[in-house]
């Protein structure tokens, strides 16, 4: 499997100017207005009615005060760039490792599938099916009598040992107490894949599950899965 790490936004941001360069040249701008009329002004005034330098120096220091905060936002922004990058190379050191998250579907590619189920309850009969893409149960087997969190590794195989095509398998827990319907949670351990940065939460492909970086719960030390 291939893997990626896309940045629609930071290619865009690297082709268009930020608000501090539009902001600097906007400001250069209206000052060599201001300049051009300060120096009509000053050739045009009445000798005995001078113009009013306190209002020139004013203008000035204004001007002044908006180019210190354009250089502030400036180095705001390469800092938030700085920042940026670190995170997107972080982001890029996840990509072929193994993650858990939740959801009941995975990839089978050689080596099963897997799983943890978490009950609030202990049940008092559980059963774990194995479905293909089809829906077709392909493997089934019993679980542990217990309650919070217990791994369902499925190794790839059908009931009588033959190793199943690759391809994407989910999980389907039948559990009970007391003749009633047990619910559970479901997680499943696959490798990330992918990394979309082009929002501004970074979307991750793990499996076949398409998460937030938020909804990552774990990294798999080595990415064993069996």
């Amino acid at each position: 499997m291939v893997d990626s790490l896309s940045s629609v936004a930071a290619s865009s941001a690297a082709s268009a100017p930020s608000a501090s360069q539009a902001s600097a040249a906007s400001l250069a701008d209206d000052f060599t207005t201001f300049l051009t009329l300060l120096t009509t002004q000053l050739q045009n005034q009445d000798p005995l009615d001078p113009l009013d330098s306190n209002e020139f120096t004013n203008q000035l220091v204004n001007f002044t005060g908006v180019e210190q905060q354009i250089q502030t936002n400036s180095n705001l922004e390469s800092l938030l760039d700085i920042v940026g990058q670190d995170n997107l190379n972080g982001l890029a050191g996840l990509l072929g490792q193994e993650g858990l998250v939740e959801g009941n579907v995975g990839t089978h590619e050689g080596n099963g599938v897997r799983f943890e189920v978490d009950f609030a309850e202990a049940p008092d009969a559980v059963q774990f099916q194995v479905r293909d893409a089809g829906g077709q149960i392909v493997f089934q087997g019993p679980g542990q009598l217990i309650s919070g969190t217990q791994e369902f590794i499925w190794d790839g195989t059908d009931g009588l040992g033959n190793v199943l095509p690759n391809g994407i398998y989910s999980l389907t827990v039948n559990a009970s107490r007391d003749g009633a319907a047990l619910g559970s949670q479901t997680f499943v351990q696959d490798e990330i894949s992918s990394i979309d940065t082009s929002t501004d939460t970074p979307i991750l492909t793990v499996g076949a599950q398409i998460v937030t970086q938020d909804e990552l719960l774990r990294l798999v030390a080595g990415g064993a899965r069996l």
